[in-house]
């Protein structure tokens, strides 16, 4: 692993913490905050995963099962408010957002990274855009 990996894997992981925390702290709805933290700690696991792939050199339709795997476990409920366009909601869909540019190996899936992380910052209330710099910037980089 090159140090330009281990510090792209430990950035992503650090972000996703973050935004556990952040979750953990204003997130007052005691079943929303778990469904989040347990939607985080699912894409924590597929962040690494994602990583270990990516290493053997497998990108692109290697991952499509997790990375849209993910979106498909999550249950009914965030879903639904993940498209009434709730703040925290959208604020964990971001660095999965990013995760996409993996896939970006085929035509047909390039921008998609781009395209999910710049409808999370256009939605997202103006005190909590800075809570994504990291997606926006890593979708932002050439793949």
């Amino acid at each position: 692993m090159t140090p330009e990996m281990c510090s792209g894997l430990s950035e992503h992981t650090m972000y996703t913490e973050a935004v556990q925390r952040l979750v953990e702290q204003e997130e007052k709805d005691e079943f929303d905050r778990a469904m989040y933290i347990s939607a985080i700690k699912d894409l924590l696991e597929i962040i690494h995963e994602v990583d270990r792939k990516v290493l053997a050199g497998k990108t692109g339709p290697h991952l499509m099962h997790l990375l849209i795997g993910w979106l498909y476990r999550q249950p009914e409920e965030f879903v639904g408010i993940m498209e009434q366009r709730e703040q925290h909601a959208l604020i964990i869909v971001a660095p999965w957002g990013v995760l996409l540019k993996y896939m970006e190996s085929s035509w047909l899936r390039k921008g998609w990274s781009k395209h999910v992380v710049s409808r999370v910052s256009a939605t997202l209330r103006e005190g909590l855009q800075p809570c994504i710099e990291f997606p926006l910037r890593k979708a932002q980089q050439a793949g």
